[in-house]
């Protein structure tokens, strides 16, 4: 079996989202969140040698975000 090798990814882009959270008294939070963006550059895609996903845009939707405030 051949050894893996180590893959390293770097993506540069910018992203705006909308965010909503609620504390609660003892500083945990619920949140929900959308966000859309495009990413600038993506060194993933010349893994498989094709730029048919360049420049195209991504949206992220969370539902359920829950966290503590510190």
């Amino acid at each position: 079996m051949p050894k893996a090798e180590k893959v390293i990814l770097t993506k540069v882009g910018l992203g705006l989202g909308l965010d909503y959270r609620h504390f609660f008294n003892n500083s945990i939070y619920w949140g929900t969140s959308m966000t859309i963006g495009r990413f600038f550059t993506d060194t993933g895609l010349q893994l498989f040698g094709t730029q048919e996903y360049s420049n195209k845009p991504w949206f992220d939707v969370e539902f359920l975000k829950i966290g503590i405030a510190i």
